[in-house]
């Protein structure tokens, strides 16, 4: 059974914030925003930050995809790929959520199911911490 998890890009902080009180990949806690939840009140996906007791609504919302790279690093939503092998070896793609599945999407507009295992996959950063890794793959 898969796990369901999340994590927001926090754009007033900076910061990607992983929930229930996880640390991204590597890194540690950097913030105390660690609730994301939706609201039924409000038709919103939020966020509450601890220190100051607010609570903030969230745009860029990630949901793990059950996934996990070479390294064993968990994949979310907006990672941006490095294909390990096969026909697209060396090849950069976007983790996408379309039509019901998670997607590699590559810059030839061409995308693949991210659950038929068939790419060795390893994490090179996301799209909002890292988004200069695939505009400089186009140049």
């Amino acid at each position: 059974m898969r796990v369901i998890k999340f994590r927001a890009w926090d754009t007033e902080a900076g910061k990607m914030i992983y929930t229930p009180n996880e640390t991204p990949h590597d890194a540690t806690k950097e913030t105390d925003c660690y609730y994301i939840g939706w609201t039924s009140l409000t038709g919103t996906w939020q966020m509450y930050c601890e220190s100051n007791g607010r609570i903030r609504d969230i745009d860029n919302l990630m949901q793990y995809t059950g996934e996990k790279d070479i390294d064993g690093r968990e994949i979310y939503e907006g990672d941006i790929i490095n294909i390990r092998g096969g026909s697209k070896d060396g090849e950069l793609a976007e983790v996408q959520f379309h039509h019901a599945e998670f997607e590699l999407h590559f810059e030839d507009d061409t995308a693949d199911n991210l659950a038929y295992g068939i790419y060795n996959l390893k994490i090179v950063g996301n799209i909002y911490e890292t988004p200069e890794i695939l505009k400089g793959a186009g140049e």
